[in-house]
C-alpha cells in the first residue's frame, strides 16, 4: 500500500500506453508518481504535446485523471541530464523506476510493465495496526495532494467525560490520531484545511456550536508544530442522514476507507483500510466535499 514509483514523463510514447499508465495509477489503486522533476506534469504533457495534437488532448486529460498520485520526492533533479540518469538517485526512494522504451536495464521499460501488470504489487489495501502513527502513514499521500482533507466517522470526538461523570476530559487516543495525521501536513506545501465531520450525539456531546471541538483541534494543531491551518466542522446527520456508520478520510480527488474508525488500541487488533475506487468515492465527495447545499461552520478561519 502507497507505493511510490519512478516514472519517465517520456514513458508513453502514445495514446494507448498513456492509458495504461493512467490505470495504473488511477485514484483507488494506491500507487503514486513521485514527482520528479517537480514539474513532472509540465514535462509529461509536453512529450505528448510534441508526438501530435492528439496527445496534447491526451496531456489535459492526464493533468486531471493523475494529479492525485503525484508526491514530492527528496532526491534533487539535475536540469540538463536525461531522465534516467537523474532517476539513479531516486531508486532508494521508490519501489521501481520505470522508463521509455528501450531505455537502461537499471529501469523496467513502460511496454513490459503493461505486458505484464503482475509485476506490481497490489497496492489498494493494508491490515494495519490501530495506532495513530499507522493511520497517518496510510493517510500520508492526501496532505500532499489535497488542499483539504476531512476526517468521516460519528464515533469521533476529542473529549469525554471522566468515569465519574463529573468534568470533561481529553480524549487521549483519538486527540493523538488527529496529531499524527497533522504532523504530514507540517511538510506539506499544499494543505490549508482539516474538516471534521461527526456526529451531534458523540462529537459534539454538550457543544452544538462546535466551540470546543475547534478549540481542542487548534490546540491539537499547535501541538504538532502546525501554525497556518483552518478547521471546520460538519454534522453527519445533517448532510449524511442515510449514512449509519462512516469512516473515511477523503481528499478532493482521493479517499481512505478505516473500517474501524480512528480509535486506536493496544490489544494489536488491526483496521482494515482501503483507497476507494471512483465509484466508491465519488458519491461520498458529492456528500462530504463538494455538495453545495452542505451546512458548515468555520470556526477559526485565518488564524495564526
Amino acid at each position: 500500500m502507497n507505493e511510490l514509483y519512478g516514472v519517465d514523463p517520456s514513458a508513453p510514447s502514445n495514446a494507448l500506453e498513456l492509458g495504461f499508465l493512467l490505470r495504473l495509477f488511477d485514484v483507488g489503486e494506491g500507487r503514486f508518481i513521485a514527482e520528479f522533476p517537480v514539474n513532472w506534469l509540465d514535462d509529461l504533457r509536453r512529450n505528448l504535446a510534441e508526438r501530435s495534437d492528439l496527445g496534447a488532448m491526451r496531456g489535459e486529460e492526464a493533468k486531471t485523471r493523475i494529479r492525485h498520485a503525484l508526491l514530492p520526492a527528496s532526491s534533487r533533479y539535475v536540469p540538463g541530464l536525461p531522465w534516467i540518469e537523474n532517476a539513479d538517485k531516486l531508486r532508494q526512494e521508490v519501489k521501481m523506476l520505470i522508463g521509455a522504451s528501450g531505455c537502461p536495464p537499471s529501469a523496467e521499460p513502460l511496454p513490459s510493465v503493461i505486458a505484464s501488470p503482475d509485476s506490481l504489487p497490489d497496492s489498494r489495501a493494508d491490515h494495519i495496526p490501530r495506532t495513530a502513527g499507522a493511520y497517518a502513514k496510510a493517510a500520508r499521500p492526501l496532505f500532499f495532494t489535497s488542499p483539504v482533507v476531512c476526517l468521516v466517522d460519528p464515533y469521533f470526538r476529542l473529549r469525554h467525560r471522566d468515569r465519574q461523570g463529573t468534568r470533561w476530559t481529553a480524549d487521549r487516543r483519538r486527540s493523538d490520531v488527529l496529531r499524527a495525521l497533522l504532523q504530514n501536513a507540517t511538510e506539506s506545501k499544499r494543505f490549508e484545511r482539516f474538516r471534521l465531520t461527526v456526529s451531534r450525539k458523540v462529537g459534539l456531546e454538550d457543544d452544538e456550536s462546535g466551540t470546543e471541538l475547534i478549540a481542542a483541534a487548534y490546540s491539537i494543531a499547535e501541538e504538532a508544530g502546525l501554525l497556518h491551518i483552518d478547521f471546520e466542522f460538519d454534522v453527519i446527520e445533517d448532510i449524511a442522514p442515510r449514512h449509519d456508520h462512516p469512516r473515511y478520510l477523503l481528499g478532493t480527488r482521493s479517499g481512505l476507507q478505516f473500517d474501524y474508525g480512528f480509535d486506536t488500541s493496544t490489544d494489536g487488533k488491526l483496521n482494515h483500510v482501503h483507497w476507494m475506487s471512483r465509484a466508491e468515492l465519488d458519491p461520498l465527495l458529492k456528500v462530504f466535499m463538494n455538495a453545495p447545499a452542505r451546512t458548515h461552520r468555520n470556526i477559526g478561519a485565518g488564524r495564526s
